[in-house]
């Protein structure tokens, strides 16, 4: 089983993630923020696998919470999944760790296959 994480400001997105992640054999959400102090802090307590996370945040930036979060917890596996899907900001999510970018508007349905790929990837190690 894989401890997902929801980091987003939005209180519909979380709970439409947390919806569709409920649905995908394996994972099961362990918690969900929408600050950068509350997720770092949550998310180390929640023995989190995965981190679905917004750049924007009530207070604070997803940006900052995976630069913070990969230093603490480097194996940790972030989807970075946002509105602002900018090039400058996929480029620092992706040097900062981020093990895949998907923009909200656009790639909301790939999420779910991406999230299914990472838990049979890891079920077969």
């Amino acid at each position: 089983m894989k401890n997902i994480f929801i980091v987003d400001d939005s209180t519909a997105i979380r709970e439409r993630l947390h919806s569709a992640i409920v649905e995908i054999s394996g994972a099961r959400v362990v918690g969900e923020a929408d600050s950068q102090e509350e997720a770092l802090s949550m998310i180390l307590i929640s023995n989190a696998d995965i981190v679905v996370l917004d750049i924007q945040l009530m207070k604070g930036s997803g940006i900052e919470v995976l630069r913070q979060l990969k230093k603490m917890q480097p194996a940790i596996k972030v989807m970075v999944l946002t509105n602002h899907a900018y090039p400058q900001f996929r480029q620092e999510c992706l040097k900062l760790g981020a093990d895949g970018f998907l923009d909200k508007s656009k790639d909301f349905s790939l999420l779910d296959g991406v999230l299914r790929d990472w838990i049979s990837q890891s079920a077969e190690c």
